[in-house]
């Protein structure tokens, strides 16, 4: 897969079959949407291309600096090439960006990408006011000769199924519906500010949640992607820990498992347990 920023893309001189959104969590409905777009891909003999917000336009609009995600951008990268995305387009949705018409926002992109088919879900919105809605990119493309794929917005036990239903599900602990959402096992990636051993023999990795949506507060068993044996998470307020045998790692892929307890004390206190507490 071939990324670029915006800002620092010239022109993609091949036609694209693109799309349009955050893909935050990479979740069913994104999913769908990426399996759609490659049906077109094989079929039409084109590159699927993305253009990725790293902030929503809601966040933005709600007077939000920052948002909270479910993938940084290194792992919802390697989940959208992993659902056959060839040209990925990162770029920050700013208030700049918020103001612009939805004619205006179109002719940026289309001053960067060449596009034959867009592919979006039925209830796109984008542009100043959300104009840019499905009967403006329907006459739009009419003008442009492109064409335009609506996508209904998937369902999971009768509920659209979103990024926020994700985080909501997540910020209850609810992580079987996580993953289920998510269409795989739900995981997270941080990387190490610093490690110390223990007095038993075990690592406690101090991980950086920096701007990241977590799993309610708590004491979870949890197992790091790609790594045997299982370990401890615990997570309170902007502290997030991981308590296991290995060590000398950079960064971490964490796969929660299953909730223990509330944890009321410091993790000073949670180490003065820790013998009782490790498997």
């Amino acid at each position: 897969m071939d990324v670029y920023t915006l800002d620092q893309l010239d022109r993609l001189k091949r036609p694209t079959i693109f799309l349009l959104g955050v893909f935050d969590g990479v979740h069913l409905g994104h999913q769908y949407l990426l399996s759609c777009a490659s049906a077109l891909s094989r079929a039409k003999g084109m590159p699927t291309a993305a253009l990725a917000l790293s902030i929503s336009p809601q966040a933005i609009m709600a007077g939000c600096g920052e948002q909270s995600v479910l993938t940084p951008p290194s792992h919802k990268k390697d989940l959208l090439e992993e659902h056959g995305l060839s040209i990925l387009i990162e770029t920050t949705f700013t208030a700049e960006m918020q103001a612009m018409s939805a004619r205006s926002f179109l002719e940026l992109l289309e001053h960067k990408c060449l596009i034959d088919t867009w592919v979006v879900g039925s209830d796109v919105g984008f542009g100043k006011d959300r104009g840019g809605n499905r009967l403006f990119l329907e006459e739009y493309v009419a003008i442009r000769e492109q064409s335009a794929l609506f996508i209904e917005r998937r369902c999971f036990q009768g509920e659209p199924i979103s990024s926020t239903s994700v985080r909501e599900s997540l910020s209850q602990g609810d992580i079987e519906r996580v993953s289920q959402l998510l269409g795989r096992s739900y995981t997270f990636r941080a990387s190490v500010t610093t490690s110390e051993k223990t007095p038993y023999g075990q690592t406690l990795f101090h991980l950086d949640r920096s701007n990241m949506c977590l799993p309610k507060d708590g004491l979870w068993r949890a197992q790091i992607v790609g790594k045997s044996g299982d370990a401890l998470l615990y997570i309170q307020g902007e502290s997030c820990l991981l308590l296991t045998q290995i060590k000398g790692e950079d960064s971490i892929e964490v796969m929660p498992k299953s909730y223990v307890r509330s944890v009321y004390g410091s993790w000073k206190e949670l180490l003065a347990e820790e013998k009782a507490l490790c498997c």
